[in-house]
């Protein structure tokens, strides 16, 4: 018998497989965090405020002891100390004078406080309160006197006027004057300019600004018919 094959020796293993390639490299560390951005250069300083102008506060004296004198004639005594600006009187208590100019005020209590003026003595000192605006220079009614009411009619006081603007609403009084309200300002102030001093009838006529408004004059009609309304009604209750 022929001799047996040998037996097959057995594969050789295969060779390990190579490691693995390491991995890749760890990720290079962050960069640094940026920088904090530059502080905000600090807000532009504000400007300084601008000094007050001084208001008519600083212009003013408070006199007491004038008793009943009217606005002219405070006026009158004050124009000494400084060109006057303005004048506000409560009779029997007291008035504010208004100068253009700051020394006016202190000339003003030198001269006349504690000092007799028309035999009483005055209490002059510097005012606190500032000057009201002037509430004249937008006025666009006007008062007028003497209208010579008996025999000048609504008309001819219209016709006296209209010449100077659209006149909406006019009122007579039977002491003699006259309220005569225009559209605008501009048409008052004419009027004031042109009939101030004029001759009507043979008698120079008045002729200046009023603060009274058609709207005014309207809130006081409307006011005065309600509380009418009450009156009337409470008479009603009464006698029910």
């Amino acid at each position: 018998m022929p001799p047996k094959a040998a037996a097959p020796k057995p594969a050789t293993k295969p060779a390990a497989k190579p490691a693995a390639k390491p991995s890749a490299p760890a990720a290079k560390p962050a960069a640094p965090a940026a920088k904090p951005a530059a502080k905000a250069a600090p807000a532009a300083a504000a400007a300084p405020a601008a000094p007050k102008a001084k208001g008519a506060a600083g212009f003013g004296i408070h006199v007491k002891g004038l008793g009943d004198e009217n606005v002219d004639t405070v006026k009158a005594i004050f124009n000494s100390a400084g060109k006057v600006s303005d004048v506000r009187v409560r009779r029997g208590k007291y008035a504010l004078v208004w100068f253009e100019a700051q020394p006016s005020v202190k000339k003003a209590v030198d001269s006349f406080n504690n000092k007799d003026v028309k035999g009483r003595t005055l209490t002059v000192a510097a005012a606190k309160a500032a000057s009201p605006a002037p509430r004249h220079d937008s006025a666009k009614t006007i008062f007028v006197s003497p209208i010579f009411r008996q025999n000048t009619t609504r008309a001819q006081l219209r016709t006296l006027f209209g010449s100077y603007g659209k006149v909406e609403k006019l009122v007579t009084y039977r002491n003699n004057y006259a309220f005569v309200y225009f559209d605008n300002s501009a048409a008052a102030q004419k009027a004031i300019k042109d009939k101030n001093g004029s001759t009507f009838r043979n008698k120079a006529l008045t002729v200046k600004p009023s603060v009274r408004t058609v709207e005014a004059d309207k809130k006081k009609h409307d006011l005065r018919k309600k509380r009418m309304e009450v009156k009337s009604w409470q008479r009603t209750v009464k006698t029910a």
